[in-house]
């Protein structure tokens, strides 16, 4: 049987295929952990890059959307990122933090004020938290801004601070 004429064009296409679905991240989901590397930037200099390093030193770039974006700011956390590997960077789908870097499980959100209180929507429990206001201090500065919290549950859904960092605002949505 005489093959169509398109066979020989499509067999010349497939790799150009293939490589631009691995490049878009379409390769197997993949889970992995390991450190955030992702140096500050210095001011007015472009935002970092953000990488993985896994325990055995293997070094993954990010490929960073959504609030994925919060991860250029998390150097030194420890996270669990779930993703799909591309030829060059690993892209980024879903993503817990694990440890603040201090051995402690920290607080990721945007603080928003009811009334006198400060309040914490946290994005890996879902929960809202109500911080102390012993312990806000400057932190009550950056109502509206995502930050990272270090504390400890100080009665229900009451957070004592010990230490925070603010987070850059996720770019806007193309």
């Amino acid at each position: 049987m005489p093959r169509p004429a398109s066979a020989p064009l499509l067999r010349s296409l497939w790799p150009l295929v293939l490589a631009g679905a691995l490049a878009g991240g379409c390769g197997p989901k993949i889970v992995l952990q390991g450190v955030i590397d992702a140096p500050a930037p210095a001011p007015g200099a472009p935002p970092t890059k953000a990488a993985l390093i896994q325990p055995d030193g293997r070094r993954h770039p990010l490929a960073l959307r959504d609030d994925a974006f919060w991860l250029r700011d998390l150097g030194g956390c420890s996270v669990q990122i779930e993703g799909r590997e591309g030829i060059r960077r690993l892209h980024v789908e879903r993503w817990v933090v694990t440890d603040a870097g201090d051995g402690s499980q920290p607080y990721l959100g945007t603080l928003e004020r009811a009334g006198l209180q400060v309040i914490l929507r946290d994005r890996q429990t879902q929960a809202a938290f109500i911080l102390d206001p012993e312990t806000v201090g400057e932190l009550a500065d950056h109502i509206g801004a995502p930050v990272l919290v270090v504390g400890f549950i100080a009665g229900p859904n009451r957070l004592r601070v010990m230490s925070w960092r603010a987070l850059r605002p996720l770019p806007p949505p193309m």
